[in-house]
C-alpha cells in the first residue's frame, strides 16, 4: 500500500511517544500533540477535552477507535484515560504507528486493524482480542456515511454503562448521515452532545486583527472555520 500519511509523520510519532512518560497521565489533552507539525488531532481541542472528561467518568478498561487516522486520537484515549488496558484501532488506510504505540505503551494491549471496520476478519479479530471483555468506550470517526452500520456492528460488543461517541455530528449536508446516525441512536439510548465552536469564533476575530496562526493545528482550525463541522454525539449504553 502506498504511503497515504504525511511524509515525516512516523518520525514525529516516534519522537513524541518516546517522551510521553515525562508528561502526567490523565490530562484532558496534551499540548505537545496540538503543537506538533503533523501529529495533531483532527478535532477541536475543547471538544476533545470535554470528551475525555466524560469518558473518565466510566473508568474505561477497553477503548475502540474506528477511523484512527494518524493515531493522535488514539494517543489521547490511552494517555488521558489511565484506566485503559486494552485498545483497538481500526484505520482502513493502515496503522503504520502500531509498533511505536506497542513500544511506548507497554501497559496497554493493542489490536490494530488496517482494514474496514465491518470486514468479517476485523470483527472476528476484535472478538478474539476481547476474549470475553467488553468495549467501554467506542469512538466512531471513520466513513461518514456508515456511522449507523458501525454502531450496529460494535454495539453488541459494548459494556453496559459504556459510551459510544460519534464525531462530526455537526456537519455539512453531504455528510448529514453522521447526524442521522446519532439521531437514530437517540431513539433507543440516552444521548448528549458536546459542541464547542469557540475556537472557530476566536480564530475569526484573530483573522480580523490580522494575526497569523502559530501551528499546524491552528491552520486546520482556520481552514474549517467556515464550515459547521465537528461536534461529538455521546450515546449511553
Amino acid at each position: 500500500m502506498p504511503n497515504v500519511f504525511p511524509e515525516g509523520l512516523m518520525a514525529e510519532v516516534e519522537s513524541l511517544l518516546s517522551q510521553h512518560h515525562n508528561w502526567p497521565d490523565g490530562q484532558d489533552s496534551y499540548s505537545q500533540l496540538f503543537d506538533s507539525q503533523l501529529f495533531f488531532p483532527l478535532q477541536r481541542r475543547r471538544e476533545l477535552e470535554a470528551m475525555m472528561r466524560r469518558c473518565r467518568q466510566v473508568n474505561p478498561s477497553t477503548v475502540a477507535v474506528i477511523g484512527s487516522d494518524k493515531g493522535s486520537d488514539l494517543f489521547h484515549f490511552v494517555k488521558c484515560l489511565p484506566t485503559v488496558r486494552r485498545a483497538i484501532a481500526c484505520e482502513i488506510r493502515g496503522t503504520p504507528y502500531a509498533a511505536a504505540f506497542q513500544k511506548y505503551f507497554p501497559e496497554v494491549s493493542f489490536l490494530f486493524l488496517p482494514t474496514g471496520s465491518r470486514d468479517p476478519g476485523a470483527l472476528s479479530k476484535t472478538r478474539r482480542f476481547l476474549a470475553g471483555h467488553k468495549i467501554d468506550v467506542l469512538f466512531i470517526d471513520g466513513d461518514k456515511c456508515t456511522f449507523k452500520e458501525d454502531f450496529a456492528a460494535y454495539r453488541p460488543l459494548m459494556a453496559s454503562g459504556g459510551l459510544a461517541l460519534m464525531h462530526d455530528i455537526c456537519c455539512p449536508p453531504d455528510t448529514a448521515s453522521c447526524f442521522d446516525a446519532f439521531t437514530e441512536a437517540a431513539k433507543t439510548h440516552l444521548t448528549e452532545k458536546i459542541v464547542d465552536m469557540t475556537e472557530y469564533d476566536e480564530d475569526r476575530e484573530a483573522v480580523k486583527r490580522g494575526e497569523p496562526v502559530r501551528n499546524s493545528y491552528g491552520h486546520w482550525v482556520r481552514y474549517w472555520s467556515n464550515y459547521p463541522t465537528c461536534g461529538v454525539g455521546v450515546i449511553g449504553i
